[in-house]
């Protein structure tokens, strides 16, 4: 073992029993329930002793990933490579809606599969082609950042700003909330305070108008979060967790309070932090109690919470670094699909070498830290494939078993959707859902 891994890992390491007894068994708690189902034959009758196999198609978690590579690599190859590795792990997409980049010309949005294409940001038709044709569900990312606001956009005129805005979100809504549940409304307010072009931003209302704007745009069946990476899990710098002092919480709260439809928050975990640097005071907490702390905290505001963007660095990709970076994720993924508030986990960039840099010569590289979970060339590192036999195998149902004399069969298995067969022949599917205790009858 690596001193770096020991130092890195020490969190998880300290807190075995943590690990093995309170993670282990929220996860049987939150993520799994009891199922039971009678088989009948034609006439109504429950059949004794039949053969029943039972196997989990799909997760009613989130597990998810930017799908912002969707096509866009240099060869037909590489294309098709990310289109399998993708679907082999997540069942969540986060699909780009950033506006500088979705209407860089005003008046032409490029919703449309075929649009002029742009770096990293497939058109949202593209990539609800890709998802509905593979049972994958998609987010919306961002409806409203000042980072991405487009050029052709009024500067200093907020009445008219705010206009456009409000018109854009009725766009976007119109097309695309029938087939687009979840929504990153506002996206890492904290970031700055000020920003020249985008006055509105600047406005002590903003916030609020954001996702009342957001509300009228978006009326049925969505769910609208903020997003956000500052301040929410309370580096040691801070001398421990901030808790309901943190600026975020403050921010949920309020709007909450005003009574603003908020429907979920985005907790980002971006291990961003140089190398050298990596175990100083701005490191994450690599622990599951310092985790489930901050988890707890920002689930007594009662509402579902994401783990929004994620990265764990490999660095220049040693054997050694992309074992740290599989171990951690292990860890970190256990603790946060162990914890009731949770709704989703969504890794931030699937290959390394495409990542987001900085167009505005900050010096700004995602790929320096080498956070993806497959190599430039697509080949698989360590973590990627802990995380398929997690969520493919591990936390996977899969039963063999026979009805009693009353017909009927019962097992406990991950919230999900299963196919189903009796006696070898093959059934109509059924979905096992949290708080579903009722009596399943199926017809042979």
């Amino acid at each position: 073992m690596s001193e770096r891994r020991d130092a890195l890992l020490k969190g998880f390491d300290q807190n075995q029993y943590f690990m093995e007894n309170i993670v282990e068994r929220n996860i049987a708690a939150y993520r799994k329930g009891l199922a039971r189902i009678r088989i009948v034959d034609e006439k109504g009758q429950p059949i004794s002793g039949a053969e029943v196999s039972l196997n989990q198609k799909s997760h009613d978690f989130n597990f998810g990933c930017t799908l912002f590579l969707l096509d866009e690599m240099e060869t037909a190859e590489k294309n098709a490579a990310y289109r399998e590795k993708f679907k082999e792990v997540f069942n969540y997409a986060v699909a780009p809606f950033y506006w500088s980049d979705l209407e860089p010309e005003e008046g032409k949005p490029r919703y449309a599969a075929d649009s002029p294409k742009v770096y990293r940001r497939p058109a949202p038709d593209l990539v609800l082609e890709y998802c509905e044709a593979n049972g994958i569900r998609v987010k919306g990312h961002c409806l409203i950042y000042h980072k991405f606001i487009p050029s052709w956009y009024p500067k200093d005129d907020v009445p008219t700003q705010k206009r456009l805005m409000e018109a854009h979100l009725k766009e976007v809504a119109d097309r695309y909330a029938g087939r687009i549940r979840d929504w990153d409304v506002e996206n890492e307010n904290l970031s700055y305070y000020r920003f020249p072009d985008f006055k509105a931003y600047e406005e002590p209302d903003y916030l609020e108008w954001c996702f009342k704007s957001a509300d009228r745009a978006f009326t049925g069946g969505n769910r609208l979060f903020i997003n956000e990476g500052q301040c929410v899990w309370s580096p040691r710098f801070y001398n421990g967790l901030l808790g309901t002092r943190s600026i975020y919480y403050s921010q949920i709260h309020r709007l909450l309070s005003e009574g603003v439809r908020l429907d979920g928050a985005g907790m980002q975990f971006h291990q961003f932090i140089r190398k050298e640097d990596e175990l100083g005071p701005t490191s994450l907490p690599f622990n599951p109690i310092e985790l489930y702390e901050a988890m707890d905290c920002y689930g007594s505001l009662g509402i579902p919470l994401q783990i929004s963007e994620i990265t764990i660095p490999a660095y220049s990709g040693t054997p050694d670094e992309e074992q740290v970076q599989m171990e951690l994720t292990k860890n970190l993924y256990r603790t946060w699909f162990s914890h009731p508030a949770i709704d989703a986990i969504v890794w931030w960039n699937l290959v390394d070498g495409y990542t987001y840099v900085a167009p505005d010569n900050s010096g700004w590289n995602e790929n320096y830290y080498g956070g993806g979970l497959l190599r430039h060339d697509l080949s698989e590192k360590p973590a990627f494939q802990a995380l398929r036999q997690l969520i493919r195998e591990e936390w996977h149902t899969c039963e063999q078993l026979h009805t009693n004399e009353d017909g009927i069969v019962e097992f406990e298995g991950f919230f999900g959707n299963y196919s189903l067969t009796i006696n070898g022949n093959a059934v109509d599917d059924f979905h096992l859902s949290k708080g579903d205790r009722e009596l399943k009858i199926i017809r042979a």
